[in-house]
């Protein structure tokens, strides 16, 4: 599991701009571990795609379609896809269907000749093997910035209208913070830079997604973010996390008062005190009682 995001924002002059941030966690058959590599495959100097998922998978997939050097954000994506179907075609005929001396054209063309339990077994096997990624495909050509997702099926989706898109496992934690942002592309670089670490953090309490991660912005070339500016992003998010829990205890002591009353009755926080009041004679009556039997042996001394 992980966690990869891409916005699309405007800079000082008014450009559009693609920002984007990822965890470190990979996955390799069912190993996870943070390696110190950046999950941004760089297809061209102004497309990238970020990777979730099967690392083998993807470095293949990701190293095909750079191969065609794309010319502009929906070419990559097309050619991407592509790809994909190829892979999953090619593990489908080698882990399933090649022992039964099949491919995947004559397995089409025999359906119709073979038992029809067995079609469905190969056809549950092969969709088994399909390779478990997800892919943001995001970057600036021509025709403006542009950020599309692709699912394991190979379907891809362009989400350039409402400005952002989250994959992986902490894909729901980060959309919500865009969400609660009222995010649109047209945000200014700095805002969306700070809107973007904080989902990145937030996303982080999903099983699986890492704690380092790589910041980047492309404009007219894909750039990492400098170390000033992330430590900038950490300290600002350390800030959020302390104002939110001012807010919390300020909001909370506005009310508490009339909340207590409305459960407890206007006369609760008085009889409390009452409690106490009385709990505290039993005490002094116990350290009195104890000075009579003291002064009671002082006034009789003991018989010699």
């Amino acid at each position: 599991m992980t966690v990869c995001i891409a916005a699309i924002c405007q800079n000082h002059y008014g450009y559009p701009m693609v920002i984007g941030a990822t965890d470190r966690m990979m996955t390799a058959g069912d190993i996870e571990f943070e390696p110190p590599i950046a999950k941004v495959w760089q297809l061209t100097p102004q497309i990238v795609a970020l990777n979730a998922g099967e690392a083998n998978a993807q470095a293949e997939i990701c190293a095909r379609t750079q191969r065609f050097q794309p010319r502009s954000v929906e070419h990559a994506v097309r050619t991407y896809c592509r790809q994909l179907a190829k892979y999953n075609i090619v593990q489908a005929e080698r882990k399933v269907l090649a022992p039964f001396g099949l491919t995947m054209k004559s397995f089409l063309e025999m359906q119709c000749d073979l038992s029809p339990s067995f079609v469905e077994q190969l056809r549950y096997d092969i969709k088994r093997e399909r390779a478990g990624i997800q892919t943001i495909i995001c970057g600036v050509d021509g025709f403006g910035a542009h950020i599309y997702s692709i699912d394991e099926d190979g379907s891809a989706l362009c989400h350039n209208p409402i400005g952002f898109v989250a994959i992986g496992g902490g894909q729901w934690h980060a959309s919500s913070q865009f969400m609660f942002g009222s995010y649109s592309p047209q945000m200014p670089l700095a805002r969306a830079l700070v809107l973007l670490s904080y989902a990145k953090e937030r996303a982080a309490v999903a099983p699986g997604v890492g704690q380092q991660t790589d910041f980047f912005f492309m404009g007219n070339e894909f750039q990492w973010l400098a170390q000033t500016i992330r430590d900038d992003l950490l300290a600002g998010n350390e800030m959020l996390r302390g104002v939110l829990e001012l807010a919390w205890e300020d909001i909370a002591s506005g009310f508490s008062g009339r909340l207590d009353a409305m459960l407890y009755g206007e006369k609760a926080p008085q009889e409390a005190a009452t409690v106490s009041v009385e709990e505290d004679p039993v005490g002094d009556n116990s350290e009195s009682e104890s000075e009579d039997e003291a002064g009671e042996a002082s006034d009789n001394p003991p018989v010699e």
